[in-house]
């Protein structure tokens, strides 16, 4: 069987013949043309379609999904964490991009996958390892903070009732980022117009960033080139009220003196002032470091291709 989200094929291994095939509408609904409906009860996503009077729904273990709907029947149980997120929502209102094969919540640790908590919100949340900088407070979670709450997570991953019941101190310790591979992409094809050789081209002197609109990235007009010999820094404007994204140059001054003066790498007062409630993804260039911060510091920090990897060939 060969399945991704939006078609399922199943074919004999003895003869390599199709004996079914079934196109899907990308919350779930199958098309007309489907053939062979009956031989796998698997269907969209990997789950199995329930047919009664008449209802089609997609059981997702947690919780139903009617294939006509882009909302489950019933709220997230343990939902309220993220307010931005409906308790009814699939995939956080994007099936194209986002898949969750497992209808869990996933953790990580970096790029490491450390398990679900077996509900069905698509999100994906990497654990608090921010360390403050300068005047920039950070999560500075303890060692010990960290390692109760990835013990909790392998030892109950996929036990909704644990997470209910003894789980919440591990939300407190995670943070949500961004869930789909392809933002994830853009965010860094965008900012990777520096290629983190410093020096004083003008590519390497300016910031590159953007927004996260209605579930997609929107690049905004790069800043202008700055002289570091006659200015403190960069500057690129973003609009507030959305998650956005921006790069810290990797360029450097010499200053004949045996100093070389460069760019600040971690967030900025300035970037936190005006951080609001979301989740804001700071790309060091000059470090090929990812800080994810919130209004109140720096609450993870990963190498750039760790940022690309999560929620990609995971296993479970």
């Amino acid at each position: 069987m060969f399945l991704n989200c939006k078609i399922l094929v199943v074919v004999n291994t003895r003869t390599r013949q199709v004996e079914q095939r079934t196109d899907y509408y990308p919350y779930g609904m199958p098309h007309g043309s489907a053939t062979g409906a009956g031989v796998n009860k698997r269907k969209y996503s990997g789950k199995e379609l329930i047919t009664f009077a008449g209802y089609d729904a997609m059981d997702y273990h947690a919780r139903w999904r009617p294939t006509a709907l882009p909302l489950f029947t019933t709220p997230d149980p343990i939902g309220g964490i993220d307010y931005r997120v409906s308790l009814y929502s699939y995939c956080n209102g994007d099936p194209v991009n986002r898949v969750d094969p497992s209808g869990m919540a996933d953790f990580y640790e970096n790029a490491k996958y450390l398990g679900a908590d077996g509900v069905n919100d698509g999100r994906v949340l990497v654990l608090r390892n921010g360390s403050g900088k300068g005047s920039i407070s950070g999560a500075d979670l303890t060692s010990e903070q960290m390692e109760k709450a990835r013990e909790f997570i392998i030892n109950n991953s996929n036990n909704i009732k644990a997470f209910e019941s003894e789980g919440n101190f591990v939300y407190d310790r995670f943070i949500e980022v961004e869930a789909s591979d392809e933002n994830r992409k853009a965010m860094v094809g965008e900012v990777s117009k520096d290629d983190g050789t410093g020096g004083t081209e003008a590519n390497n002197n300016r910031e590159y960033g953007g927004e996260i609109r209605d579930g997609q990235v929107k690049i905004v007009k790069p800043g202008d080139v700055c002289d570091l010999s006659k200015e403190n820094g960069a500057f690129i404007k973003l609009h507030p009220g959305f998650s956005t994204f921006h790069s810290h140059p990797s360029g450097e001054y010499d200053l004949n003196n045996g100093m070389v003066r460069g760019y600040n790498q971690y967030p900025s007062p300035t970037d936190l002032a005006i951080a609001q409630s979301y989740v804001h993804y700071l790309f060091a260039r000059g470090e090929n470091k990812v800080y994810i911060y919130t209004s109140s510091g720096i609450q993870a920090e990963m190498s750039t291709s760790e940022f690309l990897k999560i929620n990609t060939n995971r296993t479970r």
